[in-house]
């Protein structure tokens, strides 16, 4: 009986998937699909030694459809997944050695979703990132206050798919799917999982290392990738402000002002059409909080300790 099915979408990566595939052990209770999203011709002989190479319990499929993007790949390795479990991995990505034993205690519990504490790096030099920082947040504040917002912040801000164990006969109970767009397609994915999950666990254990690179699609901005994230959060906004009661969703504090920030750095005229479109959907371009005097307090406070840091790491 297969326990455990790891999707993992790939594009143009084949070092790195490598590596994320030497990460998972040889085992017939372990299926790994891997779903390449149309690979470049230049990696093909680099993907094909990673094919050859490959471990029984590998297999490799292709995104057939006309839609690109990791949420179409992952959509697929749902659909064709066998396992009780399902993780997720992305192609740059890799698991630590102590995931499959603790993934492994889970087998014949009754949790629809485990959370484990997440880590990063950065690719280029190794060194400890910040990238899973707001992730392990949201859950050792869940952990330390279980109050309402920590439950909210738990449940609808933890929107990446990696560093979870899902139950996939409660995935397909619920017909939860990735959007299949270019960027962001995990963020309903994620969203709708926090909103069915009911019996779900935080185990302090940490099974899986997300990387930090730049020119990857969470760092690289466009036009393009910009206006689909925001199509996402449209539909995220509007989708939690139809679940949740008018303090829960305020309590959120979601905002545009990450949007226009993006279309400003790509030039003054890019920010017209987010505008727009936040102001078509009602979305606030500013948080109220922060035209609170307590709010504009203790960003000085941050700022000042952010000095008196770099100071002192100047003289060291």
């Amino acid at each position: 009986m297969i326990n455990i099915s790891v999707i993992i979408p790939h594009y143009n990566s084949p070092k790195t998937l490598s590596t994320l595939l030497d990460s998972i052990p040889n085992k017939k209770q372990i299926e790994v699909l891997v779903i390449d999203d149309n690979s470049s011709s230049e990696f093909e002989n680099e993907l094909s030694y990673v094919k050859d190479k490959k471990k029984e319990n590998v297999s490799f499929y292709e995104n057939t459809t006309k839609l690109p993007g990791a949420g179409v790949c992952r959509n697929i390795g749902l659909d064709k997944s066998n396992g009780k479990w399902i993780l997720f991995a992305d192609d740059d990505d890799y698991f630590l050695d102590e995931c499959w034993d603790k993934v492994e205690e889970y087998n014949d519990t009754g949790y629809e979703v485990v959370f484990f504490k997440p880590t990063s790096i950065e690719s280029d030099t190794g060194d400890i990132s910040d990238r899973h920082v707001p992730y392990e947040k949201i859950l050792s504040n869940y952990q330390s206050k279980r109050d309402n917002k920590s439950t909210l912040d738990l449940r609808y801000s933890f929107v990446v798919p990696w560093s979870k164990l899902y139950k996939r006969s409660f995935l397909r109970k619920h017909n939860i799917y990735f959007d299949e767009v270019l960027v962001s397609n995990d963020i309903m994915f994620s969203t709708q999982v926090g909103y069915y999950m009911e019996n779900f666990k935080i185990d302090n254990g940490t099974i899986y290392c997300v990387t930090k690179s730049k020119g990857s699609l969470t760092t690289t901005l466009s036009r393009k990738i910009i206006l689909t994230r925001l199509e996402v959060f449209v539909k995220y906004f509007n989708y939690l402000k139809g679940i949740l009661d008018d303090s829960e969703f305020t309590s959120l504090k979601l905002s545009g002002r990450g949007f226009v920030l993006m279309a400003k750095s790509l030039g003054i005229k890019e920010i017209l059409p987010v505008y727009l479109t936040l102001k078509k959907n009602k979305i606030p371009i500013f948080n109220k909080e922060i035209f609170k005097f307590s709010w504009l307090v203790s960003r000085i406070k941050i700022i000042k300790s952010r000095r008196r840091n770099s100071k002192y790491n100047k003289t060291m």
